[in-house]
Parts: C-alpha cells; structure tokens; sequence
C-alpha cells in the first residue's frame, strides 16, 4: 500500500494551504469543424470521432492546443477499432500456416485499439470513474439556453 491518494491542487486551496497553484495552462483549443486535423483528413471513421468528440471536449474546457494531438490519436485507434470489428465480424476465424483454424488478425488489431483507446479514453475522462477525478469548471450557460 503507497498510502492515500494526494490531494488535488483545488482540494489543498478549499482547505486552506498555502501552496501557490504552478500548474501551466495552455491555451484553450477553439474547435472549427473544418480543423480536423490533417493526420486524420484521409480516414473518414477517424474524422467522424473527431467531429463527435472535439466539440464537447471544447464546451467543458478539456481541450487545449496541447491535446489536440493526443485527441488526434484517440481518433485513429477508434477508426481502427471501427474498420477491424467490421472485418472480424465477417470473419472471425483464419486458416493458419497448418490448415488449422486461427484467430483473424483483425481480431488482434481490434483488441490493440482497444486497448489504446481505454487508455487515452481514461486521460480525456470519457469514462464515468475518470470523470470523477476531473476538476472542472461547469460551462456557463446563456440565458437563451435556460428557456
């Protein structure tokens, strides 16, 4: 056992520290549906994700321009994981080297995206553990959006 968790900046501040918040704050990422960017324009699965995910990551702040990258491969590993399901649905099974059946690589493939994107899902908070640990600012509202 390492011992409790640490506590978050904005914990030891509601409770008074002292500490001076030295956290660096890049600058917030504006999403522009035509800013996809150019790893991902040939991939259409990709491009999908992106166009899913970018704005909301952008409505609550968790998207700098920083991150845009690692968003970037979050959506190649889900337009893997999309286009490898696909092909292992039509075919699950391979013949190997011996004539015996095998599992089809884009089994594998899929399973490694997978893999890749509970990873990255984790670090964006996609998941509902993950975003429970993330200190956010709620969005602020507009009155038109209240009525």
């Amino acid at each position: 056992m390492r011992g409790p968790k640490p506590k978050s900046v904005e914990q030891r501040l509601a409770e008074g520290s002292r500490i001076r918040d030295r956290r660096p704050s890049p600058k917030p990422f504006t999403y522009q549906a035509s800013e996809v960017p150019a790893s991902l324009r040939g991939d259409y699965e990709a491009r999908r994700e992106w166009t899913r995910i970018a704005p909301e990551l952008e409505r609550l702040g968790l998207l700098t321009v920083v991150d845009v990258q690692q968003l970037a491969a979050y959506c190649a590993a889900a337009s893997r994981w999309v286009r490898a399901n696909k092909l292992a649905r039509k075919t699950l099974l391979a013949v190997g080297v011996r004539g015996n059946p095998v599992p089809h690589p884009a089994v594998r493939i899929a399973e490694s995206a997978a893999a890749q994107m509970a990873k990255l899902a984790v670090e964006f908070g996609f998941t509902p553990m993950s975003r429970e640990r993330l200190h956010v600012a709620p969005p602020t509202l507009d009155e038109d959006e209240l009525f």
